[in-house]
């Protein structure tokens, strides 16, 4: 079936008025009137429904497909709908750093609430028929990523100042997204430095440079290990770092 350039102008014109109203209901949310989770109204709907009266159903179909894929995609980010295999191969589940991305897509997108739990209601959430994110994952993960925002946080109230620059070292660092962690309240808003594996870094400097091990036992005294628990703040950071954003 072959459109004229007005008509695809015109399609063009609909799906981003669907788009736009897509995105502002998603600001006004229609359960702060009727305590109806994950209830809306579904004004993109309406262009829809416009086109499939003015235009006919084959160019109103075009604005739906068009209008959802394009909604998926950057509801959360342009990989909202992609996803990589670690040494390639058949996904078998879930990294640390692709949970992390999921809760920051997963909540920019409004499919989870400050607490963690699926909006509208739902147990799980698939990503591949065989790989699924149940609530209960969500709950874990939301407090080992307080625990991270309260290690900084309390580290940073013992000081007394804010850290100019905190180092991320390890395989974990290596694939985490910056934005996401702090997103999801996983990370304070800091300049990071993503470091790498630094004890294997640093055992290759000393290989190849024996004359540095003067300095690197010199650094080996600097740290300071701080108890967090035993700190008065910590706790209630801790509390605070549980929900989302």
């Amino acid at each position: 079936m072959k459109y004229s350039t007005r008509q695809l102008a015109l399609c063009a014109m609909l799906t981003a008025l669907a788009l736009a109203l897509s995105y502002l209901e998603s600001f006004f949310p229609l359960s702060l009137v009727i305590p109806l989770p994950g209830i809306k109204l579904g004004l993109a709907n309406i262009v829809t429904l416009f086109a499939l009266y003015t235009l006919g159903p084959g160019q109103a179909l075009i604005i739906l497909v068009t209008r959802c894929t394009l909604g998926a995609l950057f509801a959360g980010n342009m990989n909202a709908l992609i996803f990589s295999v670690l040494g390639g191969g058949e996904p078998r589940g879930l990294c640390g750093s692709a949970f992390i991305d999921f809760l920051a897509v997963e909540r920019a997108a409004g499919h989870l609430n400050e607490f963690g739990r699926y909006q509208p209601r739902a147990e799980t959430m698939t990503i591949t028929p065989e790989i699924f994110v149940h609530e209960y994952d969500i709950e874990q993960l939301l407090k080992a990523k307080a625990a991270v925002w309260a290690g900084i946080r309390t580290l940073e109230e013992y000081c007394g100042r804010r850290a100019n620059r905190i180092y991320l070292a390890g395989g974990f660092a290596q694939n985490l997204d910056l934005e996401h962690a702090v997103a999801i309240g996983m990370l304070p808003e800091r300049t990071y430095e993503i470091v790498g594996n630094t004890s294997l870094g640093g055992a290759a400097r000393l290989a190849a440079a024996p004359e540095t091990t003067a300095e690197l036992e010199r650094l080996i005294d600097l740290p300071r290990e701080v108890p967090l628990n035993t700190l008065p703040g910590f706790e209630d950071n801790f509390i605070d770092g549980l929900l989302l954003p």
